[in-house]
Formats: structure tokens, C-alpha cells, sequence
């Protein structure tokens, strides 16, 4: 039988975009290249996590106020960057927040070395506190009121305090953790799988996300329980800075009713590229170090909650921004994304603040920082670049045909490695490609076939039980790379 064809229409794969590393200054985006080059790793990982860094070096002593509508936030953020096994993520972590976990060995290391002094001065004044509340007398009750004040000003100082941890934490315990450290936390972890357990409650019943769901803004949370005391956090501020595999995201998307991973930004950075690896690149030691004393300078910022604003001159391209992301919010977008598209702007804000923040407290420009054009230009690369991210992962979660979009020119070149082992006939069968091509399952095998039909490059023809698919008679004309041409890939 012969088929009857249509001329081929070309396919064009849009891959996710790289992190547009052009929004940082000079010594950030020195380490992201030279830490991608090295450790052959997408720069994706590398800047997300940066930003964690910024983010817990700065949390508490700046913050963003836009005058128009008194709004305020803390500079804290919710990141998640999703890769597979052998993306070498504890290598960047533990490069990346080097400074701050040895800074925070350090203030253990001195809580230990006081805490006996401590323990025994506490001792004395309980003694005396309790004989004060034994005599009668004004004098003796105000005194004993002040030895008391005294007790628990020392037991608090006992109290470790946290900065930063991994993320193997139950919900109870990160409260604590955020009341001990002025309400302020920051969670930086390779394996964000003990966190997401913890706080979907698999190792007891405990499990929560309501203070995780308060800490992103920061909003008042109380807690009052019969058997303990009171609990009162006007601002809690939590970072989490989350590695994790893909698989994990699933977890995410099950608490989406509650609003968790609209909190986020996520990115599913791609392996790799085989052809950009260099086994003679090292790590450039110079680079490191600047970047070190650079965060290290940060942290080491007495300020406290000092504004950072939006300039006069940019307030109209703020709300311009603001208003394309709501129109997006209202089209044709399923819930989680318009729920998602909601909370982004506040991220947006945030990460442009600490990009700021991070050139211009290195560079001594500190006296008056506002957000300008230049900024909000970048805020808008930046939602372009997380939108696109975030469109693709929740298309994933849902089994979006259009995520196989990627795999296509891989999948296309195989059909036709298969054709040539065949004898370049132009036809090949259903069976030909489970036994040639193991990546795909039956599913996305049929999907991408489907696209494939749809652009006039193949035809599934029917036979009993059989399939046989046959390629269009002008693709067998040319040779492998223009006919690889017809699916191409933008990124290559």
C-alpha cells in the first residue's frame, strides 16, 4: 500500500535555559564558571545555591520595603534544585558554604568552652534566689525578681545557637532552633530527603509544614500547649537551600493543596553536555579564596534590619513587571501555576536584593541602596528563566507530553541509527525500536512517536498485530545530519 506524505515540518526542542549568570557581579559569576568548568556540573546548582549562601549571610540585617503599599520582606528564600545521582552536590555545597559552617563549628566550639562557667554561675544564683524568696520584704522581692531575670538571661546563653544546620531536623526542634537564633534559620543540605520526611511527618506523627508555611514570610506564629510553655516568634525567617533528586519533587507536589512548593523556586538542571568536559580544568584556588573572603565580609555586616527599597526612577517598571506576571496569573494556567505565579514576585524581589546587596556591600556602596532600572531588568531575565523551570517540572509531575519535548532528537536519531542497521529502507517495526532504543518506556516511546506523526517525519501504519513505522520518502533522501536537522535541539 502506498502511504501518501506531506512535506516534513521541522521541530524545534527548547531546552530549560541555563541560570543567567549576566545578572551577577564579576566574583559570583567567576565561581559559578569556573566551579561548572571544573567539576563539570550545570552552573544551575552552582548559582542557586550561592544564593542560599547570600541569603543566610545577610538574613536579619537587611531587608526589602516597598513605600507604596508598606510591604516588607526578609531576604530569606525557599530553593530547590533538583538533579540526579552523580551530580556532585555535596561537592558544591560544601564549597559554597564553607565559610559559614566553619563559622558555625566555631560559635559551638565556644558555647562548649563557656557553658561550665556558666552552668556553675547559674548554680550560685539559684542558691541565692532561693534564700531571697524566703525573706520578707520589698527590697528582698525585687532583688530576688532581678537574680531570677539573671537565671534565665544565662540559661538562654546555654542554648546552642544555630545558624545553619543540615537538613535533618524534626519540626519541634527547627522551632527551637529559630527562637535561639533570633528567629532566623538557615538549612543548607545535599540530601533534602530527611528534611521533606521530617516534615511530612514519616518518622512520627508530628509531621508539619504550618511554621515552614509562616517562616517563607515571615509571618507572627505562636504556640500554646498545656503541658509546656508558650511560644511566641514575631518575624520567624527560615532559608532553605534544598539538593535533592527529582524523584523527591513528587513529595512537593502531593502538599500543593497547602501551598508548599509555590514557595519555591525549582530548577531541573540537565546533565552535563559531554562535549564541554575537560578533564585538564582544576579548580582555580584564587577564585575560591575571593569568593570565601567575600562571604566571609558579608556575614561579618553589623547591620541590622536596614531597608532596602525600590528608587523612584524604576517604580513604574517595577509595577510593569508586576502586572505582566498577574496577567500571566490570570490566562490560561492550571491552579498550581497561577498559585505559584502569586508567590514568585516576592522571590524575584528577594533574589535581586541580595544580588544587589552582594555587589555593592563588596564594592563599599552601601550608603543608600535602592533597587533600579538595571535591577528590575534582571528581576525579569530572572522570572523567565524560573518560570520556564518551574512550567517544565510541573508538567513532569503531571505527566505533560510536552516534557518528552527534550528527548526528541535523541529519540529521532536513534530511529534512525536503527533504519541504517536495518538497511536504510525506511521502515523499521514497533519491535525493532523496544529492542534498539531501552531508554523509553512503552509510553513515552508511543508519545514521541505520536509528535513525530504529527510533523510529517514518520507514519505508523498498522499490519494485523504489527506496527511498522516508515519514514517520509524526503527525509531518506538526505544525509544523517540535515535529516537530523528536522527535530533540532537549541541547545547544540
Amino acid at each position: 500500500m502506498d502511504l501518501i506524505w506531506d512535506k516534513p515540518k521541522p521541530i524545534v526542542v527548547y531546552n530549560l535555559p541555563e541560570y543567567p549568570i549576566d545578572v551577577f557581579p564579576k566574583w559570583i559569576k567567576d565561581t559559578v564558571i569556573m566551579l561548572s568548568r571544573s567539576l563539570h556540573v550545570r552552573e544551575d546548582m552552582i548559582a542557586n545555591s550561592i544564593l542560599g549562601a547570600l541569603s543566610a549571610s545577610l538574613l536579619g540585617k537587611y531587608y526589602f520595603h516597598y513605600n507604596a503599599t508598606n510591604w516588607r520582606l526578609g531576604l530569606n528564600l525557599f530553593v530547590i534544585s533538583a538533579l540526579y545521582p552523580g551530580a556532585k552536590k555535596d561537592a558544591v555545597q560544601k564549597i559554597i558554604f564553607k565559610v559559614l559552617l566553619d563559622e558555625q563549628e566555631r560559635l559551638l566550639k565556644k558555647d562548649h568552652e563557656n557553658s561550665s562557667e556558666k552552668l556553675s554561675l547559674i548554680h550560685v544564683k539559684k542558691h541565692k534566689y532561693e534564700r531571697l524568696i524566703k525573706r520578707k520584704g520589698a527590697e528582698n522581692d525585687g532583688e530576688a525578681s532581678r537574680t531570677l531575670k539573671e537565671i534565665q538571661a544565662l540559661q538562654a546563653e546555654l542554648d546552642q545557637k544555630y545558624f545553619i544546620i543540615s537538613g535533618d531536623v524534626t519540626n519541634e526542634r527547627m522551632i527551637e532552633l529559630v527562637k535561639n537564633n533570633g528567629e532566623s534559620l538557615t538549612v543548607a543540605t545535599a540530601e533534602a530527603t530527611e528534611l521533606i520526611d521530617h516534615m511530612l511527618g514519616r518518622y512520627s506523627s508530628e509531621g508539619s509544614i504550618d511554621f515552614i508555611l509562616k517562616a517563607w514570610e515571615g509571618a507572627p506564629y505562636t504556640k500554646n500547649r498545656s503541658t509546656r510553655e508558650d511560644l511566641m516568634l514575631k518575624h520567624p525567617l527560615i532559608n532553605l537551600n534544598l539538593l535533592t533528586q527529582p524523584s523527591e519533587l513528587a513529595k512537593f507536589h502531593k502538599m500543593a493543596h497547602r501551598g508548599l512548593l509555590q514557595r519555591f523556586l525549582v530548577v531541573l538542571p540537565e546533565k552535563y553536555p559531554l562535549n564541554k568536559i575537560s578533564l585538564s580544568q582544576k579548580v582555580d584556588k584564587n577564585v575560591i579564596d575571593t569568593f570565601h573572603n567575600n562571604i566571609r565580609c558579608l556575614y561579618e555586616t553589623n547591620n541590622v534590619n536596614k531597608e532596602i527599597t525600590v528608587s523612584e526612577e524604576a517604580e513604574h517598571e517595577f509595577n510593569e513587571l508586576k502586572m505582566n506576571i498577574l496577567k500571566k496569573q490570570y490566562g490560561d494556567v492550571d491552579q498550581l501555576t497561577e498559585e505559584w505565579l502569586a508567590k514568585v514576585f516576592s522571590n524575584l524581589i528577594k533574589v535581586t536584593t541580595l544580588i544587589k546587596l552582594s555587589d555593592t556591600l563588596i564594592n563599599n556602596k552601601a550608603d543608600s541602596i535602592t533597587l533600579n532600572k538595571v535591577d528590575i531588568n534582571k528581576m525579569e531575565i530572572l522570572f523567565n528563566y524560573y518560570y520556564t523551570h518551574f512550567q517544565h517540572i510541573n508538567g513532569k509531575l503531571n505527566n505533560s507530553k510536552d516534557v518528552l519535548e527534550s528527548k526528541l532528537p535523541f529519540f529521532f536519531r536513534r530511529l534512525l541509527e536503527v533504519d541504517a542497521k536495518k538497511g536504510k529502507k525506511g521502515v523499521i517495526t514497533l519491535t525493532d525500536i523496544t529492542n534498539y532504543i531501552k531508554k523509553f518506556n512503552g509510553l513515552e516511546r508511543n508519545q514521541m512517536l505520536q509528535r513525530l506523526e504529527e510533523h510529517n517525519l514518520i507514519q505508523i501504519n498498522l499490519i494485523g498485530k504489527k506496527r511498522e513505522i516508515h519514514f517520509n520518502p524526503e527525509i531518506k533522501k538526505m544525509p544523517l545530519n540535515k535529516a537530523l536537522d528536522l527535530v533540532k535541539d537549541t541547545n547544540r
